[in-house]
């Protein structure tokens, strides 16, 4: 709303033993210089017995005349510089799904943005009903994704250095190439990132999280659809493994333990049956037959 001069003037005058934030001194106008902001700040100091609060980012391009005059109007001068857990520990409730893993993750990548985590909380939670029915390592592979997404989504544009999410999400990142056929040192830089966060390549499911990153809802169906897949990828994964520790104790010991093995590798079988493949499946029947144990065979 407009007022006239006059109002404006009076409005200013009334000014007196006033508290007075100035945020974001960097986002001035163009034709508003940052020595006249410091002339004035120090009337209202000086001669209006105001008490001014200045917040700074630190690096910002356009502060030099900041810098020139600052010991002449600044009286004190703090550094408000947390670590990416202090800010996690800020940002988060002791509510949020996964509160420790959470914040692991984010201070991980040194993510200190209040905003930009908020925003990765808000996804988690958004994720959390999706996830709850299925393996644990799909849970959380989606809570690791999403940390790795949201973050390059909202903080790329304003940091070269952290990878974007076209890069990320690129199944074949590995081949985002100069025009000379070598990789760049900026892409070298953004997989050492990567791979350092624990970030291989983009898979179906990642894809389906980038999209709710970028929209800010998940689209339900498509996600049980992968996610459905995933999860017996997963499965089947953990099948082998148990599968394949029961016939660790056949070959793996020189002990007579000819019952525990017979027992271990038949109850693992009937668990597992769904993901073992034809050739353990025939290996298993020959082992149980040379040991006598045509039944179970």
């Amino acid at each position: 709303k407009s007022f006239s001069p006059a109002l404006e003037a009076i409005s200013f005058l009334s000014l007196n033993n006033c508290l007075i934030c100035i945020d974001d001194l960097e986002r001035r106008g163009d034709r508003l210089e940052v020595k006249d902001i410091l002339g004035l700040l120090s009337l209202l100091k000086e001669q209006r017995k105001c008490k001014i609060v200045l917040l700074l980012n630190d690096g910002e391009e356009g502060l030099e005349d900041y810098d020139k005059y600052r010991e002449k109007v600044i009286d004190i001068e703090l550094k408000f510089a947390p670590s990416a857990l202090e800010c996690a520990e800020i940002a988060f409730s002791n509510q949020t799904p996964k509160y420790s893993k959470l914040r692991e993750l984010t201070a991980s990548l040194e993510i200190r943005n209040i905003r930009v985590l908020k925003k990765i909380e808000r996804l988690i939670k958004l994720s959390e009903p999706l996830t709850k029915n299925f393996e644990k390592e799909l849970e959380d592979s989606v809570m690791h994704s999403l940390v790795l997404f949201t973050w390059s989504h909202f903080s790329s544009m304003s940091n070269e250095d952290i990878p974007t999410l076209d890069f990320i999400s690129e199944k074949g990142y590995m081949h985002l190439r100069s025009d000379e056929g070598e990789i760049s040192e900026k892409n070298k830089k953004w997989q050492t990132t990567l791979s350092a966060y624990g970030h291989v390549m983009a898979d179906e499911l990642d894809l389906v999280l980038v999209d709710a990153v970028k929209t800010g809802y998940f689209n339900e169906a498509r996600f049980y659809e992968i996610a459905k897949l995933k999860n017996q990828e997963i499965i089947a994964s953990k099948s082998e493994e148990s599968f394949s520790k029961a016939w660790r104790l056949y070959h793996d010991s020189f002990l007579d333990n000819a019952d525990e093995v017979i027992k271990s590798l038949y109850e693992s079988f009937k668990e597992n049956c769904k993901f073992i493949t034809p050739i353990n499946l025939d290996g298993t029947v020959s082992l149980l037959r040379e040991l006598g144990e045509e039944e179970k065979a």
